[in-house]
């Protein structure tokens, strides 16, 4: 796992000379505000309990003030200081300000390392320091289809199904063609992902409340509409604090980004992520296709290996079997699910779902399977299924004290 640390300075070369000097697995998310909130809001965001501060004899009172403030919101995040000039009674100042250390850029990088390690090391765990936040599963596609698309929209809407009352379930669409999740559901929403983004430095849970969409389920949308480009403007950091937010008001976040070509975005959007599935199948061109997006992320040094495979228009009779597509891919296989194409289409046109349309099907049945594993629950019987009727009936007959 990589080590994200929060660089509050001006200077692009502070940031390359703190990254060569923490190593390939620390990760710099730099502030775009000296504001405490916006700095606290990245940390929680990054995850990040690390946080370097420029300090400089022209704005020594600015930004020890700027540390104290830090501090007050944030008691346990670790204060570093950084600078160019090595001056005792500034190195004093921001100590007594509450920083943990000061580190000279240009110096040894060795010290650098060593500082940051010994306050990365100190610092509570996040699960001790945060309140419990829920859990997001991203799904990739390098060759997206409708399959790709009902694909999300089922794991969202399984997701809702299982969830318990207090529970809320969010699925954000950024996938291309853009916004195709919403003709499974017959919603028509007109807050957006690029709109959240926007509002995220006012969010809070009235404007979740009255602006995201929701169709009948209870499950709520986010999606990207019309020009997936959109996304080039958002701004990383609003991002990247926006999908932490929402982690805290919804259990569960199903993120679709199936389509994005661009390894940099993902990457970002990967970030908040605790679950990530590769959406494929066993034809060349689609296995290639996934096989340059592992590669793209791989350069970008990102974990690949903690990527799940997942098989749709799956048959034993075909070749490549699924163990050898995982073996192929380096993947892990997730599930292998048959091919519906007909039950799509007819969802699709009716806007409906699989799970009323064809709540027995085999891909219906594998997609349950995979949710309840992905849960960590034992799987279930769909509802009005005979396995689950005959369940029923054994439970009523034990509490009737096992008469017949």
């Amino acid at each position: 796992m990589k080590q994200r640390f929060i660089a509050v300075t001006e200077s692009e070369a502070h940031v390359a000379w703190l990254e060569e000097s923490l190593g390939p697995l620390a990760e710099a998310v730099i502030a775009d505000d000296v504001a405490p909130d916006r700095i606290a809001q990245l940390a929680d965001a990054a995850s990040g309990s690390v946080v370097f501060i420029r300090v400089s004899h022209a704005d020594l009172r600015s930004r020890t003030e700027l540390i104290r403030a830090l501090l007050q919101r944030k008691p346990h995040l670790g204060v570093i200081g950084i600078g160019d000039e090595d001056d005792k009674e500034m190195i004093l100042a921001t100590v007594r300000a509450g920083a943990r250390d000061f580190v000279r850029v240009g110096s040894d990088r060795g010290e650098a390392h060593a500082a940051f390690q010994r306050v990365f090391d100190s610092a509570p765990s996040q699960t001790a320091t945060a309140p419990s936040n829920g859990k997001q599963i991203a799904l990739l596609c390098s060759r997206p289809d409708i399959a790709a698309s009902s694909f999300a929209v089922h794991l969202a809407l399984r997701m809702v199904e299982v969830a318990r009352r207090e529970e809320k379930v969010l699925m954000i669409d950024l996938g291309v063609p853009a916004a195709d999740s919403l003709l499974y559901l017959d919603v028509e929403p007109s807050y957006t992902f690029v709109d959240a983004v926007r509002s995220v430095r006012r969010f809070d849970q009235t404007l979740i409340e009255t602006a995201f969409s929701r169709d009948r389920s209870g499950l709520a949308l986010l999606p990207l509409l019309d020009d997936p480009g959109q996304i080039r403007d958002v701004n990383a950091n609003d991002m990247l604090a926006l999908f932490s937010i929402l982690k805290s008001h919804f259990s569960r976040t199903i993120l679709y980004l199936g389509g994005l070509r661009s390894p940099e975005f993902l990457i970002q959007a990967l970030a908040q992520a605790d679950q990530v599935l590769l959406l494929a199948d066993q034809s060349v061109a689609n296995c290639s296709a996934a096989k340059r997006l592992l590669d793209d992320l791989k350069d970008l040094n990102h974990p690949v290996r903690d990527i799940r495979l997942v098989l749709e228009r799956y048959t034993d009779k075909l070749e490549p079997h699924g163990d050898k597509v995982a073996e192929l891919l380096g993947l892990e296989l997730a599930a292998t699910l048959p091919p519906n194409g007909l039950d799509i289409v007819r969802a699709m046109n009716s806007a409906t779902n699989l799970f009323e349309l064809a709540p027995e099907s085999p891909y219906v049945l594998r997609m349950r399977a995979l949710v309840d594993e992905l849960l960590g629950r034992k799987p279930t019987a769909p509802p009005g299924s005979r396995g689950s009727q005959l369940l029923d009936r054994m439970r009523k007959v034990v509490r009737r004290g096992g008469a017949a």
